[in-house]
């Protein structure tokens, strides 16, 4: 279900990540989505608060990631999340392809 990588990410995150430090270790998309999966398990308050931080900068600032935005919203209830991702998806200009439908699910369309 979870790899060791996604179990040393998390460990480095919560022993070495320091937000206002500008040289640092910058974690991908991949790898926060990791991180807030492994704090939503384990329910790591303050790790999973970092995680939707660093993913919501990310997911906000690309139109494209929409659909992912808003599946990750749901996945690990990340409420805030869900209005700003379906409007987001809502402004997007190219229209949904199947394997995105898919993901969304029918009551998102």
């Amino acid at each position: 279900m979870y790899s060791s990588d996604n179990l040393e990410l998390t460990l480095w995150v919560l022993s070495c990540y320091d937000p206002t430090e500008d040289e640092q270790k910058t974690l991908t998309l991949d790898e926060w989505e990791s991180v807030l999966k492994m704090a939503t398990m384990w329910e790591f308050g303050g790790l999973r608060r970092v995680a939707i931080e660093q993913l919501q900068k990310m997911l906000c600032s690309a139109v494209t990631l929409a659909v992912r935005w808003v599946v990750l919203a749901r996945w690990y209830n990340v409420h805030e999340w869900l209005l700003p991702a379906l409007t987001a998806l809502a402004h997007r200009t190219q229209p949904l392809q199947l394997n995105e439908v898919d993901k969304l699910g029918i009551e998102t369309i």
